[in-house]
């Protein structure tokens, strides 16, 4: 019958909370307030919706709320992470608990430490689901307490052993949930305050406000607003045991942010190391507590949380280099070492810098110069997005084959000069001049020195050969080059080499080149153009024709190395066309600048002098220096330069690089400077004048005592 009665009144008191129209099933709940109850700033716990796995909670601003678990028979409160917020709605949800079940709740100011309001709720039996009207949200304390009702007896609310809250989740990559509490005071299992203990490892539980310091924010907070929930961390690095985040673009830089792999501990580091490989952790961001425009804040919510999964970690070493399968001249074949582990697995690279490598999983690399030598390497394959990259083996190097010998086409002028000729050098050829009489002596080189100035000789060109593997290759056909005019002759007037000049001298000068004077020049003809000059590699002019000479008057002094450059051109059908050679003839000479002489007045006061002193005469641009010598029981007091105080070194001051006139003037001191203590040289030396000057007196006394 008391069990019917209780259960008639749930009903009646669920009827007037809902209406006649929404008629409720029985919400057994039992209040618990704690020792706070009584204060006007402690908020009770409001239940919004229960069902068979779910209690939520209206949650206040600048509150957070637990759930109370069990584990190793020690009892600690969990507190609700960001993920069960509702800010919208204002409301927290505790999710995944067991039908007909009795579950505690807790409430507290945020940054506080202690729970200052507690709350029984037992979830409902199957298929009744409840959720409380808006605005008739029932407070703990005026639901039905069903927390006694089985048999009559007493006893305490059910407790969830922790492992039974999936929503409360442990740090990934941990078996292991750090409750770091100690175990609940109850006093005979009535409606007592329990106390809620903070993690042992120093760091705040849930969102408890910490400053910079690690101190906790003051209870009472400057402000009654919260701080913005920030975006979700960025992931800007991920290895096998590490992973770096970043903060969100969004991110307001004047506050302080923290990173947490849990939700639960924070930290200043982006960088969280000591991972397990091939592992999905969750990260979240949040804005650290602290004082922002003039007030205390709590730490944030936590962020959105970030997904990501470490890589797996990297491959094995090949053991073996890569095996030469087949090679041509202009491709190269590799296939799997014989005995390699697991050769399917492999792909193949070619190093085309120190530093970079092509890879394929064929072994095929082609396009490659015939006669080249190429280093390969091989590697297990892998996908970068899940796995770290392994090493590679050690290095195969193979050299392409030659090509088949067909005739070379003729060949190219690279260059030439007045005694050489330099032919375009292509790989595996060689060159001979073509004689008169049809012979020809071959050679490797490119380059063929000793000739004539200005004279035509013509060239061929064959493939280099192996007897035992190729067949001699034809001489291409023969091209015709002359070498160029000699530069000797080129010449500068106008400026004596060596010469000295005044400042604000006018020197005209003129440049002469050699081959200028060929009116009729033909296909092949040279000559040296005076193209531009400079002082000391500064370029101030260019010329593009005559007359070749330029005026300037000097205003500074100095060395002066005038520099011409004369272009190599050539005849063609387009006129005198550059051959990209140069050739410089270089003039040195002085500007001489007039003397500028600055006047260093030196002067001393009483109980000394300076040296020089004065007016001392100084040449611009040159050094002085004077020296202070104190008389006897003085020192240097003041030195003072165009009326402005110095400092001095050994009595001594230098104007260095004069510009201009300056005053200088020192004074001295008394030097009032005493013995140190303990030194009795001078006490004894005038005691033993004393003792000297009285036995003389003595002596002279008694000799006039004697005359008399």
């Amino acid at each position: 019958m008391k069990r019917k009665c209780r259960s008639g009144l749930a009903l009646a008191l669920a009827f007037v909370l809902t209406g006649a129209a929404c008629m409720l099933p029985v919400i057994p709940v039992s209040a618990e307030t704690g020792a706070g109850a009584e204060s006007k700033d402690v908020k009770k716990i409001t239940v919004n919706v229960q069902t068979t796995d779910s209690i939520t909670l209206k949650a206040e601003d600048n509150y957070e709320y637990a759930i109370e678990t069990e584990k190793d028979n020690v009892k600690t409160w969990k507190w609700a992470e960001a993920g069960q917020y509702d800010r919208t709605n204002k409301t927290v949800i505790f999710k995944g608990l067991q039908a007909e079940t009795q579950y505690r709740f807790g409430c507290r100011l945020a940054g506080s430490t202690e729970a200052v309001n507690q709350i029984t709720v037992q979830t409902l039996k199957k298929a009744e689901n409840v959720q409380i009207p808006e605005n008739q949200n029932t407070p703990a304390s005026n639901l039905p307490d069903n927390s006694q009702e089985q048999s009559g007896s007493t006893q305490d609310p059910v407790q969830v052993p922790e492992e039974n809250i999936p929503n409360v989740q442990d740090p990934i990559g941990s078996a292991q949930t750090p409750t770091g509490g100690e175990k609940i005071k109850e006093e005979d299992n009535k409606n007592q305050s329990d106390e809620v203990i903070s993690q042992t490892d120093g760091q705040p539980e849930g969102n408890v406000p910490v400053n910079d310091n690690n101190t906790k924010v003051p209870d009472k907070l400057s402000s009654n607003q919260t701080l913005p929930k920030p975006s979700a961390p960025v992931v800007s690095e991920v290895k096998d045991v590490e992973i770096t985040l970043k903060l969100p673009e969004d991110a307001d830089t004047k506050y302080n942010y923290e990173y947490s792999i849990d939700g639960i501990k924070f930290q200043k580091d982006p960088v969280f190391k000591g991972l397990t490989e091939n592992t999905e952790y969750k990260f979240y961001l949040r804005i650290a507590a602290g004082t922002y425009d003039n007030n205390v804040y709590p730490a944030s919510e936590n962020s959105d949380p970030t997904n990501m999964k470490t890589l797996k970690a990297a491959p094995e070493k090949p053991q073996y280099p890569p095996k030469l399968a087949e090679k041509t001249d202009t491709g190269i074949t590799l296939k799997a070492a014989d005995g390699e582990k697991e050769p399917e697995t492999l792909e193949f690279g070619r190093l085309t810098s120190a530093t970079d490598i092509a890879w394929n999983s064929t072994g095929v690399f082609d396009q490659l110069t015939p006669g080249t030598e190429y280093q390969f390497v091989t590697r297990r394959k892998v996908d970068e997005k899940e796995q770290m990259q392994g090493l590679s083996s050690d290095v195969l190097k193979v050299t392409t084959l030659q090509s088949a010998a067909a005739a070379p086409a003729a060949p190219e002028l690279q260059k030439r000069t007045d005694t050489s000729i330099t032919l375009k050098a292509i790989d595996q050829q060689q060159y001979a001049i073509l004689m008169a009489d049809g012979s020809a002596v071959w050679q490797d080189s490119a380059v063929f020195d000793g000739l004539k100035p200005n004279t035509a000789y013509s060239f061929i060109t064959r493939m280099k050969y192996n007897p035992d593997m190729d067949m001699e290759s034809a001489a291409s056909a023969a091209a015709a080059f002359k070498t160029v005019i000699r530069f000797e002759g080129a010449k500068i007037t106008g400026i004596t080499p060596g010469g000295s000049y005044e400042e604000g001298t006018t020197l005209t000068f003129t440049a002469a080149g050699v081959g200028m004077e060929n009116a009729s020049p033909l296909a092949g003809d040279t000559r040296w153009a005076p193209k531009s000059w400079s002082w000391d590699g500064k370029s101030f002019k260019n010329w593009d024709k005559e007359p070749y000479s330029y005026t300037y008057k000097y205003t500074t002094p100095g060395n002066y190395k005038l520099r011409v450059a004369f272009q190599l051109e050539e005849w063609t059908t387009g006129g005198w066309v550059s051959m990209g050679e140069t050739n410089t003839i270089t003039t040195e000479f002085k500007v001489i600048a007039k003397k500028v002489i600055y006047t260093i007045t030196a002067e001393a006061g009483a109980n000394g002098k300076i040296e020089p002193k004065g007016s001392v005469d100084v040449e611009k641009g040159k050094d002085c220096e004077f020296k202070f010598t104190p008389d006897k029981g003085y020192r240097v007091s003041k030195v003072t330069v165009d009326g402005k105080a110095v400092s001095v070194s050994n009595n001594r001051y230098t104007f260095s690089n004069v510009q201009g006139n300056h005053k200088i003037y020192v004074t001295f001191e008394k030097d009032n400077r005493t013995p140190k203590t303990g030194d009795t040289t001078q006490v004894a030396l005038f005691g033993g004048l004393v003792t000297i000057s009285a036995v003389l007196i003595l002596m002279l006394v008694y000799r006039k005592r004697k005359h008399l």
